[in-house]
């Protein structure tokens, strides 16, 4: 499965590129969750919609044209589940924990948390 997993439920989408419109989709829907038309100078954007559920899968496409048409090939991704998130972040607060009773700089903590995905 190349599904890519993702933290956030309002997620930054990025690309290279020009396009003019991004689509998101709910798994198996053919209507848009959520659009937007976007600057053909910008790179990335932030969905600002209603927040997308754990462990539901997503698609996200380009379009070059304002309109919705020429579309560049989909996208999808899952936002990671509730039990996921929640054992992820427990293992963070304590590797943090460790490293503050360790006398570690908020430098330290910082490439730690990084190392641990």
């Amino acid at each position: 499965d190349t599904t890519n997993i993702i933290w956030s439920d309002r997620p930054r989408f990025i690309w290279q590129g020009t396009a003019r419109r991004i689509e998101l989709f709910a798994s198996g829907s053919q209507k848009p969750l959520w659009s937007k038309t976007i600057s053909e100078n910008d790179k990335s954007v932030l969905y600002d919609g209603e927040p997308l559920q754990p462990g539901q899968r997503y698609t996200w496409r380009l379009s070059t044209s304002s309109e919705g048409d020429n579309f560049e090939p989909s996208r999808t991704f899952r936002i990671m589940s509730s039990p996921e998130r929640d054992k992820i972040a427990a293992d963070l607060t304590k590797l943090e924990n460790q490293l503050k009773a360790e006398n570690a700089t908020a430098e330290e903590i910082a490439l730690e948390r990084a190392n641990y995905f």
